[in-house]
């Protein structure tokens, strides 16, 4: 794709007053640093200059700024603006500072998707589905779990939009040794008409296209280990862990059990949760209608006996029981989400158990 008869090349070289053969002799000087060139055997130029290398280092210490930054200077050169290059409607964007930020990210996205549809020749890499309206470029180390590569091309896999769900959820995974792996959740399902027409096929035609994969392994080896499902049992229910803790350091546990329809990962439901909570673990229990463990229900109370609760993990539930919250563990965050905007109100337990007392007698 670097020859000097690529059109992109050409188009490149016209803009920045280069010959097609100087911008590919650079571009294969690029190429010997590239990692993933390397896995398929590509060497790209024998020798290089120190800059070129300074210049791959950075950008890859910083996609996020850079990827924005070299579309900004492309858009320059073609005389356009930046969201024009991109193709980003911003029609209905709002004014100042919003604006910038939100063509920022579009314009990083488009980068993204182009860059993944580039590497693998508009084919989705599973099936070798050639249309483009029907490809996704699919994250495989998940955006809001390491931001630092959202916008890195070597995370990232070109699937057509039903791979791209499963591999998304975890149905499916790509192996340290570049093979598709499905979910024992769909080998279940193997008798299904529809499921061994979409999946099955798609794995006997990942053989010939395996070699296209450019992502590094160890984003792949993220996915394969925190993401896909390996157990048939889809385990469903999350289960929210919390306790009270008195002045005494006496405790009193509860737990909640919440469905999972949307089958969010613990990781980021935990990651989530501690983002919402103050100093990662407190909560005031009633705020986000999870039943109070006060420990004066029973005993008197001490005066520096406090109103919080803390949050102590989050895990699997395979059978739900009479704990089952009505809430999805998605609504469950989203309300603690809301409480942490709005803050978390304390009050005066002593005030309260005076309160019980007078009422109770």
């Amino acid at each position: 794709r670097i020859h000097n008869r690529n059109p992109d090349i050409i188009d490149l070289a016209n803009l920045i007053g280069r010959t097609p053969s100087a911008v590919s002799w650079k571009l294969a000087n690029f190429a010997r640093l590239d990692p993933s060139l390397k896995n398929r055997g590509i060497s790209g130029a024998t020798h290089g200059s120190k800059t070129e290398k300074d210049v791959w280092d950075e950008f890859n210490q910083d996609w996020e700024s850079l990827s924005f930054t070299s579309e900004k200077l492309l858009a320059q050169f073609k005389g356009k603006a930046v969201e024009d290059i991109s193709n980003i409607d911003t029609s209905d964007l709002p004014p100042g500072r919003e604006r910038e930020m939100i063509v920022r990210a579009r314009v990083n996205q488009s980068f993204f998707r182009n860059s993944i549809l580039a590497a693998y020749n508009s084919k989705c890499c599973i099936t070798g589905l050639a249309i483009p309206e029907l490809l996704n470029a699919s994250h495989i180390v998940p955006w809001s779990v390491d931001p630092h590569n959202r916008v890195n091309p070597r995370n990232g896999l070109c699937l057509n939009a039903i791979h791209d769900r499963a591999f998304d959820r975890g149905l499916l995974t790509i192996t340290s040794k570049f093979t598709v792996k499905l979910s024992p959740s769909i080998k279940i399902l193997q008798n299904d008409e529809a499921i061994e027409k979409i999946y099955y096929l798609g794995m006997k035609v990942c053989k010939s296209v395996t070699r296209q994969i450019c992502s590094e392994l160890g984003f792949v080896e993220y996915h394969n280990q925190k993401i896909f499902k390996r157990d048939s049992n889809l385990n469903s229910f999350v289960k929210f862990n919390y306790l009270y803790r008195d002045a005494g350091n006496y405790k009193s546990w509860g737990e909640l059990i919440f469905s999972n329809p949307d089958e969010l990962n613990l990781e980021e439901v935990d990651r989530l949760l501690r983002l919402a909570f103050d100093q990662e673990i407190i909560f005031i229990a009633h705020q986000i209608d999870v039943p109070e463990l006060f420990l004066y229900a029973k005993d008197d109370l001490n005066d520096d006996d406090h109103c919080f609760h803390e949050y102590d993990s989050v895990e699997l539930a395979e059978v739900a029981d009479s704990r089952l919250d009505s809430r999805s563990i998605k609504q469950f965050l989203q309300q603690v989400e809301f409480a942490s905007i709005s803050g978390w109100k304390a009050f005066s337990p002593l005030k309260r158990l005076a309160k019980i007392r007078k009422y109770s007698n």
